[in-house]
């Protein structure tokens, strides 16, 4: 799903295909962010441990200290990173729009299907939410920062028959800020799922949602 227009715009316009239903895709791959935590870990540990058993070997127990602090932060990566691995074995969530366009103020369908095996999903939450990315300059480093400005609950439910496919009515505010992207600062609006499931990672994906400036709408009804 493409979520900016042109490189030159800001805000997301309509294009030229017609209006209808839309597949949304999830933010990220859970394999890819897997592999990539699995790797960052592997790296940020291998150095420490070896510095911790030449220490240990040596009975140089102070020379371990600090070493052995980084690598029980490489621990905790390769922990988090296994966590992401177990979640690619998640049932995943496929998301439609019953419509592409949508402005401030627009009703929309949003239905959702757990292919295959959703049983183990115990309780299922889908929520709206509007957020702003703002960037800054520390130096010689960047820091982003995210700050929700909207969210409303769509469906919150422990049915079975609900939880593997079902829909709902969407309908955002008259006065909902519209997408939104530049050098430092975004608009974004993401639809997310969380699934609680019992003794295994729980199911957790952002669909992103593009709201296209107001503008557009009020000329197409002009």
């Amino acid at each position: 799903m493409a979520l900016a227009a042109a490189n030159s715009d800001t805000c997301p316009i309509e294009g030229i295909e017609p209006d209808g239903p839309l597949v949304i895709e999830p933010e990220g791959s859970r394999i890819v962010v897997a592999i990539l935590a699995m790797i960052f870990g592997a790296m940020f540990s291998l150095i420490p441990a070896v510095m911790v058993v030449a220490a240990l070997r040596g009975k140089f127990w102070m020379g371990a200290l600090c070493p052995g602090i980084f690598l029980m932060i490489g621990v905790l990566i390769d922990m988090l990173a296994l966590s992401m691995l177990l979640k690619c074995f998640n049932p995943k969530p496929i998301l439609a729009l019953s419509q592409r366009n949508i402005y401030p103020g627009t009703e929309f369908e949003v239905s959702w299907m757990f292919p295959g095996n959703a049983q183990s999903i115990r309780k299922l939450t889908l929520t709206l939410i509007g957020k702003e990315k703002a960037s800054y300059r520390q130096g010689t480093s960047t820091r982003t920062e995210e700050s929700p400005f909207f969210e409303q609950v769509i469906l919150e439910t422990q049915d079975p028959n609900i939880i593997s496919e079902g829909y709902e009515l969407v309908q955002l505010p008259v006065d909902a800020m519209h997408s939104f992207k530049s050098a430092n600062n975004e608009i974004l609006w993401i639809i997310q799922t969380n699934g609680d499931v019992a003794w295994w990672p729980d199911v957790d994906d952002a669909f992103p949602l593009r709201v296209l400036t107001p503008m557009v709408a009020e000329s197409r009804n002009a």
